[in-house]
Formats: structure tokens, sequence, C-alpha cells
């Protein structure tokens, strides 16, 4: 092994508050109660819209992240986004609104290759974990019912994968599924 040094020397910078607003009926109204979450870095930070839409994300670096929304009455939102600093000590430039859209939902039935229908298959959007621990609710993801059926719901309006996966039958996909409010 390589030695170690006698001394390591850390450089760290302060955080940064993120902030901006969520919004409903083209930016007409704020949406209150939405949970945001501020993926970077492999570090999760949280917040809660208040009754404007605005919220505030404390102890943020600068760069890439990835901003989550998630509200019972609207679609999920998963977005990349750059957080730069402003001209304000402590804060980065406010990011721009978000718009919440009513959600979509997906609905049909896994098969497996001969044809029949296949009961406790995980569906969901992009690629579904083969494994997920016991008792493990795993949010976006879905499980077939004794027919095969699922209904995934709160789902982003646009162009999505989805994919299912089921011990001892195997994994497939559908892509291009389009999605529209309501």
């Amino acid at each position: 092994l390589d030695p170690v040094p006698a001394r390591v020397e850390v450089a760290l910078s302060r955080g940064v508050v993120v902030s901006g607003r969520l919004t409903q009926r083209g930016g007409r109204e704020g949406v209150e109660g939405a949970e945001l979450t501020l993926l970077q870095d492999g570090e999760r930070r949280s917040a809660l819209s208040d009754a404007n839409g605005d919220f505030e994300i404390e102890g943020a670096a600068l760069g890439p992240a990835r901003l989550g929304v998630r509200h019972a009455s609207f679609s999920i939102v998963s977005r990349e986004v750059e957080i730069s600093p402003s001209d304000r000590e402590g804060r980065a430039v406010p990011l721009d609104a978000i718009e919440l859209t009513e959600p979509g939902i997906a609905a049909g039935t896994v098969f497996d290759p001969r044809g029949q229908p296949v009961r406790g298959a995980r569906v969901g959007v992009g690629l579904v974990p083969a494994f997920v621990p016991a008792g493990a609710k795993l949010p976006g993801f879905v499980q077939t019912d004794e027919r095969g059926r699922f209904e995934l719901h709160g789902l982003e309006p646009g162009w999505l994968t989805l994919s299912a996966y089921a011990a001892g039958v195997g994994r497939g996909s559908l892509d291009d599924v389009s999605i529209e409010s309501g």
C-alpha cells in the first residue's frame, strides 16, 4: 500500500441557498406543499414549497444537480439544474420557475413470452430494478395484479419508456409511450 501522508488538507466551501418557485395554470398560481429533493454528489437536501409556491434549499454546492418535485395533485417532475453563484453572498442564482401539470396515467397488462399474464411483475418508468429489499416500497413502481394488470399514476406528460421485471420470467420494455395530462 502507498504510505499515508502525514498531513491531508481539505478545502471546504460554504453551501449556497437555492431558491425557486413552483407554479400551475400557466404560472398564475403558486403550488403549496410540494416536496422538493435536490440530489448532488451523493447528498440529498429537501424542502417544501410555501403558500406562494416558493422554496429554498440550504447547503447546496455550485454545479450540476438533479431536482425532483412531488405533489399528490400533480405529475412528478425531475430536472437537471445548474447551480450558479449570484451577486448575493451565500445565495445561488434563482432557478427558473417550474410549471406543474395534471398527471397522466399509464395502464396495461404484462405478458410473458407465451402470451400469459404475469402476476407480481414490477412496472415503472425507465429501468425497473431486479432487486428490492424485503418490505421496501419504491415510489414510482407498481406490481401487477393476478391478471397481470397495472396502473401507474402521477406520470409527467410526454414520451416515456415503461418497463417490467418479474423474477423467473424476465424483463421487458415498451418505448415511446405517450402520456397526456388527465
